[in-house]
């Protein structure tokens, strides 16, 4: 292959250090045989490592697909932030809830998803998440495909403040049940 090849003449030139050696004296046998086992140990060696390695290969495959299906899979929406509100990167459950097709949500300013009566609310939140305050939350009517959709969001900062990652849960069917139950305890 092209990167055994490139490691091969990188191994030869620092083998030789830019030229090839010129003062070689003939080797007894016991020299020769002497070498042979040592190019033979480090041959295991080097075999061993190889191992070592596509095991610790496989193992982070793994790792990162049990994480991706986590991520990707979580009953919440996660969603993570630029500093102008635009959208980076989305779960399927957050795409979900914002209505749009994850592929789709790129770029886009999550603003645009929320409703104008509640976007002082938004902005307000994205404000304190971005000054580093402990534990931001809001809640928000979005402007989903059909009927608006009532959600809490939690925020915090990325180390660098240049992102912000986000959970939206979905509390619609809360928030019916909630203006139901204050109906019927009006009646009684």
């Amino acid at each position: 292959s092209l990167v055994a090849a490139n490691s091969r003449r990188l191994a030869k030139e620092r083998l030789y250090m830019g030229s090839p050696p010129t003062d070689l004296a003939p080797l007894s046998p016991e020299e020769v045989l002497h070498l042979m086992h040592e190019l033979q140990v480090k041959q295991i060696e080097l075999e061993i490592q190889n191992e070592e390695l596509q095991t610790s290969q496989g193992k982070e495959r793994a790792a990162a697909q049990r994480y991706t299906a986590l991520y990707d899979l979580a009953p919440v929406g996660y969603v993570t932030l630029n500093r102008t509100g635009a959208i980076s990167q989305s779960n399927l459950a957050g795409a979900r809830v914002l209505g749009c097709d994850r592929n789709r949500l790129a770029g886009k300013r999550l603003s645009g998803f929320v409703t104008e009566a509640d976007q002082p609310v938004f902005q307000a939140f994205l404000q304190k998440v971005f000054d580093g305050e402990a534990h931001p939350s809001c809640e928000v009517r979005l402007r989903a495909s059909g009927a608006p959709c009532c959600v809490h969001i939690h925020g915090m900062r990325s180390e660098d403040a240049e992102e912000c990652r986000i959970v939206v849960t979905d509390i619609t069917l809360l928030r019916q049940s909630q203006v139901q139950l204050q109906e019927l305890n009006d009646h009684l």
